[in-house]
């Protein structure tokens, strides 16, 4: 199964490319503080998905695009910690057919 991305999902797209960017950056939408670690987020109707270290849990939690509000968490028992690269989760969550996968510390 090929994974096919931009508007359509077909592979392109077609409209511009911002070549010049404002000095003072982008519009802020909006702001929230979210736990430590270094996952990534994605994103899938209409919701921001990450892995964070919130104390001695990581937490799988799922954000409003629009408004950044938590709509939902899982947490579970875990704290990678590692001298040189810092603490916190490092797994990317990733979406398939409406159900979120994540790899905790605990594997």
């Amino acid at each position: 199964m090929a994974l096919l991305y931009g508007p359509l999902r077909n592979g392109t797209y077609a409209g511009p490319i911002l070549t010049a960017w404002p000095a003072k950056g982008l519009p802020q939408l909006w702001r929230r503080p979210v736990g430590g670690g270094y996952a990534s987020m994605i994103v899938a109707e209409n919701r921001i998905f990450t892995l964070e270290q919130r104390r001695e849990e990581e937490v799988l939690a799922a954000y409003d695009f629009d408004s950044g509000r938590e709509l939902w968490k899982v947490g579970w028992k875990g704290h990678f910690k590692e001298t040189m690269g810092g603490d916190g989760p490092r797994s990317t969550p990733t979406y398939d057919a409406g159900r979120v996968y994540v790899l905790g510390a605990g594997g």
